[in-house]
């Protein structure tokens, strides 16, 4: 997605349109069940930091916190990340299913 949103702000910035892509790492919102931490910013915090960094970069983590973890995570090698995301995505089944919302499909 990233690639494609750069792609097409280099193609249409002549007509003065910006493509801008966000990407956030991880937001708590009421269909995810995650509970807010240093990791995990609650959704309308993310909104205002998103609307402050409207235009600036093609490519952006708008959130501060967010930047960081995006830097770290670029400066470890594939194996450490993904168990990094793994823990995240287990964290996230483990709240589904507190509140009733998993199934395992196994």
């Amino acid at each position: 997605m990233a690639t494609f949103s750069r792609s097409i702000d280099l193609e249409y910035q002549n007509y003065g349109i910006d493509v801008q892509c966000q990407a956030p790492l991880f937001v708590r919102t009421n269909m995810t069940g995650l509970r807010t931490n240093i990791f995990i910013v609650p959704a309308d915090v993310f909104s205002r930091w998103s609307v402050r960094w409207m235009g600036y970069d093609s490519l952006c983590c708008p959130f501060w916190w967010h930047s960081v973890q995006d830097y770290i995570m670029r400066s470890l090698d594939a194996l450490t990340v993904r168990s990094f995301f793994r823990s995240f995505l287990n964290m996230h089944r483990e709240a589904l299913e507190a509140n009733g919302g998993y199934q395992s499909h196994l």
